[in-house]
């Protein structure tokens, strides 16, 4: 029995062996035809009938494919103003929220100071504004950028009439000062003080050599970010919101980031790089409610900023050094008395 059924089964295997052997064969002869009729100068019937069956074949196959039914992307999951944003009114079934109405009334002022490289061989804005102010287009329905600058001749302005509606370039020199070797940001800047009941470097002294500073070392404009609120307080007065930035930024259309509850229901919002958990207050992006009583405020627990006066006084000239402005101002938010809802995003 053992001999026989091994015997059986070496035929069986024979069998497949040739029948699979003969299947090649045959594949092989037409392979070999349609090579032949390829190269003759006019191919015969056969191969027409062959490449007309493959084309008929492969339109079948793209018409079933562009019919096919393709239900269209819907976001109701994320919440209503997403798939209103992404997916239109019309996929959306719910009643709009009046939040979604409100925020058609707000306007945020992002202010961006910039002062030229102090040695002069470009006394312009750098050669990337030209797509900072396209990307900035974007955000023309909800956000104006007030770039203040300093000595910067007119005819290396960007023409005005090229700029997006939303980019307002702001001449301090200008419109605060006459005087060639001084930045009208200086005196602005001051404004810092204006608490103190008694100025250790009077003003006279204190708008020069800060002025200097910023001149030299226009990095240290940084510095001033969360106080932009109560120094540029006259040019905000319209805005809803402030906030502050940079001008390698490409922005960007905004509000397609920027969520109802963050325009209406937190008092400061700040974009991360992923680590939102060390809850710093970036210095690329943070923007506030204007309110100038309490929200524009806080930066006043900064002592090198409310006390400006000691820090530029001439006994602490050899101490002075560069102030992160992150670092003082993401402590002193989070410890005010103030009932402050603040956002990491």
């Amino acid at each position: 029995m053992h001999s026989s059924r091994r015997t059986s089964s070496g035929k069986k295997s024979s069998s497949r062996s040739n029948s699979s052997n003969a299947m090649r064969h045959k594949l092989r002869h037409v392979v070999n035809n349609i090579l032949i009729n390829l190269t003759q100068p006019r191919p015969s019937r056969a191969l027409y009938m062959i490449i007309s069956i493959l084309s008929v074949g492969m339109l079948f196959v793209l018409f079933s494919a562009l019919g096919a039914h393709v239900p269209s992307p819907s976001h109701a999951n994320l919440g209503h103003d997403v798939a209103e944003m992404a997916d239109g009114s019309h996929f959306y079934s719910g009643k709009k929220s009046s939040s979604a109405v409100d925020k058609s009334n707000h306007r945020m002022a992002i202010v961006i100071p910039y002062l030229p490289p102090s040695d002069g061989a470009s006394p312009t804005f750098p050669p990337y504004f030209d797509l900072f102010a396209m990307s900035a287009a974007g955000s023309a329905s909800h956000i104006d950028y007030l770039i203040f600058h300093c000595f910067i001749p007119p005819e290396l302005l960007p023409d005005v009439g090229t700029l997006p509606s939303n980019v307002k370039l702001i001449d301090l020199n200008t419109d605060i000062t006459s005087k060639e070797n001084q930045c009208g940001l200086a005196k602005l800047f001051t404004r810092v003080t204006d608490q103190r009941q008694a100025l250790e470097t009077p003003l006279d002294k204190l708008i020069p050599t800060l002025s200097s500073q910023i001149i030299y070392y226009p990095y240290i404009l940084v510095e001033y970010k969360p106080a932009f609120g109560h120094i540029f307080a006259d040019y905000l007065t319209s805005y809803s919101h402030w906030g502050y930035s940079d001008i390698d930024v490409v922005f960007g259309d905004m509000t397609r980031w920027i969520d109802t509850d963050e325009w209406n229901d937190y008092d400061i919002v700040t974009y991360g790089f992923g680590d939102q958990d060390k809850l710093y207050l970036r210095g690329q992006f943070t923007f506030h409610k204007n309110d100038p009583k309490v929200i524009n405020q806080l930066w006043r627990h900064c002592k090198y900023l409310s006390e400006m006066d000691i820090r530029y006084s001439e006994k602490n000239a050899s101490e002075r050094k560069f102030e992160s402005a992150e670092g003082c101002y993401s402590q002193a938010v989070p410890r005010t008395n103030k009932q402050l809802n603040m956002k990491t995003a």
